[in-house]
């Protein structure tokens, strides 16, 4: 655990013998924290008896800025029929889609208007989405890094924080395991760079 990495409670509370209480906690990590996953030993004292729990924060570059997708040029693996075409998550309409064809390693990309250091990437996910998969950068649109693995994809709108990843030109996101028995079906994608 990094010294800097503090985690505050909100002071005295009254809780009820049984009861329940949330407690909002203010976790502080100051600029030039390394990213990861760090445990905070929380404590707290009921009637002379202090009890202390672990608290997992998860410390990432900051990123941020203007969207690097919109206008950029997007390719797939394949699309499930000319009217959910790749170009789809990179035009800024929320109401066209990407749709793959049944196939769990399907993927989509997308060439940056600005290659950046990426730092985070937001997924809007239609119904169909993907339970585990990677969102990998290439600099060339040929030789790809697998950025990060998300192991339990939620559908909805997903952010992905690429921590490790170096200047990117391109951002891929690969099926691994779909969540439906339809393709993959992506809204849009998001990326941002790292701003610090």
């Amino acid at each position: 655990l990094p010294i800097s990495v503090a985690v505050r409670t909100p002071g005295a509370r009254t809780l009820r013998r049984g009861g329940t209480v949330r407690l909002p906690l203010a976790v502080t990590v100051p600029a030039g924290t390394a990213p990861g996953t760090y445990t905070v030993p929380v404590r707290f004292t009921v009637a002379g008896r202090t009890v202390e729990r672990p608290v997992t924060v998860r410390v990432h570059l900051p990123a941020g800025g203007r969207d690097l997708v919109p206008g950029g040029l997007a390719t797939s693996s394949g699309d499930e029929t000319p009217d959910f075409p790749a170009a789809a998550v990179a035009d800024g309409d929320p109401a066209t889609r990407w749709s793959s064809p049944v196939d769990d390693s399907a993927w989509v990309q997308v060439r940056l208007r600005t290659p950046a250091r990426v730092g985070k990437v937001v997924l809007h996910w239609q119904d169909a989405y993907a339970a585990r998969y990677q969102v990998q950068t290439s600099a060339d649109g040929v030789t790809w890094h697998t950025a990060v693995t998300v192991a339990d994809g939620g559908g909805g709108d997903e952010t992905v924080w690429l921590d490790g990843a170096g200047q990117a030109g391109y951002i891929r996101v690969r099926g691994v395991r779909r969540a439906t028995a339809f393709g993959y079906s992506l809204y849009g994608i998001e990326a941002y760079a790292v701003t610090g």
